[in-house]
């Protein structure tokens, strides 16, 4: 499978040395990428676990590394004309087996970054009916086992490649995103880089 990763230019020395890159959970929180945010953290480990059942973790605590596997429409690497990353980094061109990395939607996703339930507008305006009914305010519906379970439930459609809905995806789509995740970065993975400068303007 051909992906590609964007990274912090050190990732690309370390795999340059001959040595694996692999996420360090306590810099993650260290960092402040997830820190003490619960819905962020909740939604990693969910992907992380997600991740498990397809190939084993190197260590229990580990958090996988984010690639594209189609930017857009018109290509599978990010355009980095169009998108441009704040930070100085690089554009990895990765080459792996199929079986390491996890798909999933790009924004099917960010509802589970968000903790929210993932359905077609039926499916959440019930969820909502059942939010009112046991006097749920915004995320009180995680201290309810039941309703927990409805909502990490419901975000398996953000791995069903196939699953659409208009409600979330809207009507274009040719927009669509998807997104992966595997354990590791190893050197035979990588087959181009490109460094760039980073646009803190954003242009």
């Amino acid at each position: 499978m051909r992906v590609y990763t964007l990274q912090p230019v050190n990732v690309l020395h370390t795999i340059q040395r001959g040595e694996l890159y692999r996420p360090d959970p306590n810099l993650c929180r260290a960092e402040g990428f997830v820190g003490d945010d619960q819905s962020l953290w909740r939604a990693y480990r969910w992907i992380a676990g997600r991740l498990a059942l397809q190939h084993p973790p190197p260590v229990p605590e580990a958090l996988p590394v984010w690639v594209w596997a189609t930017f857009n429409h018109r290509s599978p690497k990010p355009d980095l004309r169009r998108h441009h990353p704040v930070t100085p980094g690089v554009l990895l061109e990765l080459e792996v087996d199929d079986d390491r990395v996890l798909l999933s939607d790009f924004d099917g996703w960010h509802t589970a970054l968000n903790g929210w339930f993932l359905g077609s507008e039926t499916e959440v305006t019930a969820f909502e009916s059942q939010c009112d009914q046991k006097g749920y305010g915004p995320a009180g519906f995680w201290q309810d086992e039941d309703m927990r379970q409805q909502v990490t439930g419901s975000w398996l459609k953000c791995l069903d490649l196939d699953w659409y809905d208009p409600f979330w995806h809207g009507a274009d789509t040719e927009t669509r995103k998807t997104q992966g995740v595997l354990w590791e970065l190893r050197p035979e993975d990588v087959k181009a880089s490109r460094i760039y400068r980073g646009w803190p303007s954003g242009k």
